[in-house]
Formats: C-alpha cells, sequence, structure tokens
C-alpha cells in the first residue's frame, strides 16, 4: 500500500468506527503500512474524523476514515459524535470495532449501516490481550447474522483478512481503479505469478489474486498462472516475452 497525497470524493470511502480506544487509529496505520495519527492512551484524544488517501492492492485509491469514538461523553462530546455522524454519511463500507463485550452501540451503529445499505465488515480487536473474543463474536452474530473478523492491530494479526472483506464488499456503485488499468490490452501475454501454499491455506487464492485473474481474462488477454518457483521455467518456455508480469502478493 502506499500514500496518496490527493482527496478524491469519488474513490471509495471506508469508515473505521468504534469506541475511544477500541484501537481505530491502530487499525488504520496497520491498513496502510504508515504512522498516520498519533494515537494515545488518553480517551477520546483523536479530536476530529481523520481522512487519508491510500491505495490498496486489488482496489485502488481510496479514502480512510478514522473516525473519534462515538461513546464519547467528555467535553465537546456533542461535536466529536456529530463529526463521527457526518463520516458516517460519506462511508461506502463500515469496519467497526469492538474490543470488549460491551457493543450495544456497536450493534446500533451497524444496524444504522445496514438499513442505509451500506456493506458492514465487524472486527474484533487487540485479541492478543483480551479472552473473552469467543463471547464478543457470539454477540456480534446474534444480533447481526455477521461473521466478525479477529486481529490484534497492532501486531497486524489478521489485517489481510480485512483487506480481503474490503475487497469482497466493494458497492457495485462504486468505480474502483482497475488493477492493471491501461498497462494491457487484448492479446497481450501476461505472466501471473501466484503466491500457492496448500500447507499454508485452505484457500491459496484471496480476492486480490481473483479479482486480478478476471480482470485479465475479461480483457482477454493470454494468461499463463504460475507459482513464484516456476517463475524461470515459464519464462525459459516463451517463445516471446510476456508484455507485463504481475506478481501478486500473500
Amino acid at each position: 500500500m502506499s500514500l496518496n497525497n490527493t482527496l478524491n470524493v469519488n474513490k471509495l470511502h471506508i469508515g473505521i468506527f468504534g469506541k475511544r480506544n477500541s484501537g481505530k487509529s491502530t487499525l488504520v496505520n496497520a491498513l496502510t503500512g504508515y504512522n498516520l495519527q498519533a494515537f494515545s492512551e488518553v480517551e477520546g484524544s483523536t479530536m476530529d474524523s481523520v481522512y487519508k488517501a491510500i491505495e490498496i492492492e486489488g482496489i485502488g485509491s481510496c479514502v480512510l476514515i478514522d473516525t473519534v469514538g462515538f461513546d464519547d461523553d467528555g467535553y465537546l462530546a456533542l461535536n466529536r459524535i456529530e463529526k463521527t455522524k457526518e463520516a458516517m454519511q460519506k462511508t461506502d463500507i463500515a469496519l467497526i470495532v469492538c474490543s470488549d463485550e460491551d457493543i450495544e452501540q456497536e450493534i446500533e451503529w451497524a444496524k444504522e449501516f445496514k438499513a442505509r445499505n451500506a456493506p458492514i465488515v465487524m472486527v474484533i480487536n487487540k485479541i492478543d490481550q483480551i479472552t473473552n473474543t469467543d463471547k464478543i463474536r457470539n454477540k456480534i452474530h446474534d444480533a447481526l447474522k455477521i461473521e466478525p473478523l479477529k486481529i490484534s492491530a497492532i501486531s497486524k494479526m489478521g489485517i489481510e483478512k480485512i483487506i480481503d472483506e474490503i475487497v469482497r464488499n466493494i458497492p457495485e456503485d462504486i468505480d474502483v481503479k482497475s488493477v492493471t488499468d491501461d498497462m494491457v490490452k487484448e492479446g497481450d501475454l501476461v505472466l501471473l505469478v501466484i503466491p500457492y501454499d496448500l500447507q499454508a491455506t485452505e484457500e491459496p487464492l484471496n480476492p486480490t489474486h481473483t479479482n486480478t485473474l478476471k480482470e485479465l481474462l475479461d480483457k482477454k488477454c493470454l494468461v499463463l498462472s504460475i507459482t513464484e518457483d516456476k517463475y524461470d521455467e515459464a519464462l525459459a518456455s516463451l517463445v516471446m516475452p510476456p508484455k507485463v508480469v504481475i506478481t501478486l502478493k500473500r
């Protein structure tokens, strides 16, 4: 992922919502790979929603919205919550972060997004610090019929699963950037290098991989898909070099 300095209102907007100190800002940092905002142990340290333009492989340019805690009851609380509601109106996909069993507010916000037909990704954060993740999961599933993702934003455990869910939930009316953009056209030979380890996972191809392959096939390219260990052998077998080599990440 890389930072993009220019925000664009037409980009996919991904909002991160949750209570104070649930790890929202840390999750933003984990998703982008950058320390975009200092966060503190002091509750309510985020004063306003923060908008950051990034690029996610398989999606293209998008905007992450780091919101203030919607449980704020301190000084300027009404202003902070109003800012969060404004961010909600701009959100195309909502990541709702939970970090304890008291998730009534998180569920209510999720229901609001459902009423707007906005995709929701429920996230249980701090799994390396809390022990009641199954109870939290059951409450979420019972109330929303959604399977939450269990992650640790600070150690980046489970971050790729969040990216996969974002890819799965991109609204149809959002015009996301093409993975291959204008690099290839019909008839071009593309060498697609796919990470593949059956011992490591039961699903070796994630949504980013399948979206890239589908896009190449839709463009009617000639696609040769190989695993990393067959790269040299594949190149040697070709009569002519490929137009482009695309190496997908795990």
